[in-house]
């Protein structure tokens, strides 16, 4: 960091964090590894991160930044909010709650929670860790709330597994969909404002997790297959948003005689068919349709729920399927930006494991890859702050060399292609 009013913001911004980890001699170490994600290229594990922050004594260091990360008791969840406060006060707050995963390729079989496994994320089974994670998000800015390793009940299981990567008693095996709904419930009991949940199509398909998600009050935009039934009216009420922010409220004729089960795919079909006479413009927008999922318990208003179709027009955009239990018309500006938030989080995802190493770290305990994680946030927390920071913000100085994006589909694409 060349500029100097940078490092003592970062600095600042340390020393609040320092405030959250206990014993004064966890301070430097910190310190220390946060300096080596912000600002040193290549790999940010242990070893190049001592050789960068510690040039003339780089074993030492070595070992002290191993002990922080992989031993140190410190927790998590409190450096975490504290990285959100440096984001969101000035950014009005996230306006959704996403849950996602983060798939991580590894070689050997020892790393915590690794196994050979399907990861949507990388759209193919690999040898790889998974992490759920309930993401804060904005049109301009996200940021993990929390990370959660998904443990396979290979390992959940396997004493001899447990003890070697140190994971705690209280950590049993928890499905994917039950870590999500965890990390929710933590962030409702922690205090924070609710906020519309958003899921890809491996959450959203499980009607129970989308009912879990409405008893507790929340709002959601859940993905679902083609696949998908709802049960659905001879005649249905239909609104297409145009591309300019304008509706049109339209009735359809299903073709049923009766009420009846229809997939979201022919739904689809139903839409085109019946506005041909519409603009390919208006092809293109979003279509919400009142249906009621058949495989849903009965909800408020006898079940009723809200198909979203993105991309009436096959030839220029593949489409996807939505269901949402927010009030419909009132609430459709905030449909229209599912798009952009989503693609906020994809950025963010870019940034953790492209630029700040999120992948990158190679010890074997449950504490450390939560520990490197936690610092990885920390770190894009400070860089999202000074983006944002009224006046001239120096953010290239504080990176290293680009990288050159590499693009990591989303598990909602790869599950409902």
């Amino acid at each position: 960091m060349e500029n100097k009013a940078d490092f003592e913001r970062f600095e600042r911004y340390l020393c609040k964090l320092q405030e959250h980890i206990g014993h004064v001699d966890r301070h430097k170490p910190l310190k220390d590894y946060c300096i080596g994600l912000l600002a040193a290229g290549g790999r940010k594990t242990a070893g190049p991160l001592a050789a960068f922050t510690a040039p003339n004594r780089s074993p030492a260091q070595h070992q002290a930044l191993l002990h922080f990360i992989g031993k140190a008791p410190w927790p998590d969840a409190l450096l975490l909010r504290e990285a959100g406060r440096h984001v969101w006060p000035s950014l009005g707050g996230p306006s959704v709650w996403a849950v996602d995963e983060y798939s991580f390729r590894k070689q050997g079989k020892h790393s915590v929670g690794v196994l050979r496994q399907s990861c949507p994320e990388l759209g193919k089974v690999e040898n790889c860790q998974i992490a759920v994670t309930l993401t804060g998000a904005s049109a301009t800015a996200s940021l993990p709330m929390d990370y959660r390793l998904y443990l396979p009940r290979e390992w959940a299981d396997d004493d001899t597994r447990r003890e070697k990567a140190a994971i705690p008693a209280t950590i049993h095996y928890r499905s994917k969909k039950e870590i999500a709904i965890d990390l929710i419930m933590d962030a409702m009991a922690a205090g924070a404002d609710a906020r519309p949940v958003l899921a890809g199509c491996d959450y959203g398909a499980d009607p129970n997790f989308r009912k879990i998600v409405g008893d507790q009050g929340l709002d959601y935009v859940m993905d679902v297959p083609g696949s998908t039934l709802f049960l659905v009216e001879p005649v249905v009420d239909c609104l297409i948003s145009e591309p300019s922010g304008q509706y049109t409220s339209v009735r359809l004729r299903t073709g049923l005689p009766e009420r009846g089960a229809m997939s979201a795919e022919h739904l689809a079909a139903v839409v085109r068919d019946q506005m041909r006479p519409m603009t390919e413009q208006i092809l293109d927008a979003l279509t919400v349709l009142k249906v009621s999922p058949v495989d849903d318990a009965p909800m408020d208003g006898g079940g009723a729920a809200w198909l979203v179709i993105r991309g009436g027009s096959p030839v220029r955009h593949r489409m996807g399927y939505s269901v949402t239990n927010m009030a419909i018309p009132a609430r459709m500006p905030e449909i229209r930006k599912v798009p952009a938030w989503r693609d906020t989080i994809r950025k963010g995802k870019l940034q953790l494991k492209q630029e700040l190493g999120l992948g990158h770290y190679e010890g074997r305990s449950w504490r450390g890859f939560h520990h490197h994680a936690t610092l990885c946030v920390a770190v894009q927390a400070f860089l999202s702050g000074e983006r944002y920071r009224p006046g001239p913000a120096a953010v290239a100085d504080l990176m290293p060399p680009a990288v050159t994006p590499q693009p990591i589909p989303s598990a909602s694409a790869a599950a409902c292609g």
